[in-house]
């Protein structure tokens, strides 16, 4: 029995194809732009960061464009996970969101397959679903099919998400969603969008006040002035630029992280880029004050910054690479 080849297609049928993008607008349009509905995503953060009040918001915003599940295995039914229900003010929604108090994997699956069963579907936590990378596909592709959105919650690790499986899955999903200090940093296949978006400004403005009085890197406050962008912003871009540095650099998820994660490393590349700034600032100074755009100095500053995907400490990389454990780590960027 002949075995059936997928449909090819041609540029004309792409183009033509037409997706159910979800019209977001405000804030979450800032953020996220206009996903398809039938996207995926990630959040992690540290604890005490504001990932799932971001989740909450997130699930209630999505009411808007249909029913949402939120599948509570970390918390369950409990105290906390009441009081964030709470202060969101989700009573207000009716049937439109449902938790799921550790709804178990084979039980879910049963829940999506059916004919009215939720557009969304939250899972919180990755480290508490116990399934296999087989399973996570199994439930991908059902929601996939079904044309329904679905929103993985993680615990993290320094600065990625924690364990084997949210590392995959990180990989795998259209929308990457790190949380830090009360803020949400969008990244990964954007349909517009990019700002960060704040999830609750009061805890948000005493984190990054105090953050700001550590020291920062060199030239930072006059790069985001030309570059008209926050503190916040720029400390989301610098991490952006190193983490791509890092994927170029390595060939497999192992090596990607023990390179991300590695203290000498971090300090090379932050030297790197300290000399990259150093010669974005001689060839813009003289503009500052100008007609020249911040969009100008942003192609300038892509353009100085492109050099460092040419640069790398050959020796330190393959001792990295090849110790069990690498060497002892530091995860934030600006810990020089």
């Amino acid at each position: 029995m002949s075995k059936t080849i997928n449909r090819a297609y041609s540029v004309s049928n792409v183009l033509s194809k037409q997706f159910n993008a979800l019209e977001f607008s405000g804030e979450w349009e800032a953020t996220l732009g206009k996903p398809d509905k039938a996207f995926s995503a990630i959040i992690w953060g540290g604890t005490t960061n504001g990932k799932t009040e971001a989740a909450i918001k997130f699930a209630k915003y999505l009411t808007n464009f249909g029913k949402v599940a939120y599948n509570s295995l970390e918390q369950g039914l409990s105290a906390t996970m009441q009081k964030a229900l709470e202060r969101n003010h989700m009573e207000s929604l009716g049937n439109s969101f449902v938790l799921l108090d550790r709804e178990p994997f084979e039980e879910l699956v049963l829940r999506m397959k059916k004919p009215k069963s939720p557009d969304f579907l939250f899972i919180d936590s990755v480290q508490y679903t116990r399934i296999t990378k087989a399973q996570y596909y199994q439930l991908k592709e059902l929601m996939l099919k079904k044309g329904k959105g679905i929103v993985w919650i993680s615990q993290a690790k320094g600065s990625l998400p924690k364990g084997a499986l949210a590392d995959d899955i990180m990989y795998d999903v259209d929308l990457k969603l790190r949380v830090e200090g009360f803020k949400l940093f969008p990244d990964g296949r954007l349909n517009g969008g990019g700002e960060p978006y704040v999830i609750w400004a009061q805890r948000a403005a005493k984190y990054w006040n105090k953050k700001k009085k550590k020291k920062r890197q060199p030239m930072n406050t006059s790069t985001t002035k030309k570059l008209d962008i926050c503190p916040e912003q720029y400390e989301s871009m610098i991490f952006n630029i190193y983490s791509n540095w890092c994927e170029s650099v390595t060939t497999n998820n192992k090596e990607y992280q023990k390179v991300l994660a590695n203290a000498s490393l971090n300090r090379w590349f932050l030297m790197e880029l300290s000399k990259c700034e150093m010669e974005f600032h001689q060839l813009t100074d003289r503009y500052v004050g100008t007609n020249v755009t911040p969009l100008d100095f942003n192609n300038c500053y892509r353009d100085c910054m492109y050099k460092l995907n040419n640069i790398r400490p050959t020796a330190l990389l393959k001792e990295v690479k090849k110790s069990p454990k690498g060497i002892p780590v530091l995860t934030a960027l600006n810990a020089n």
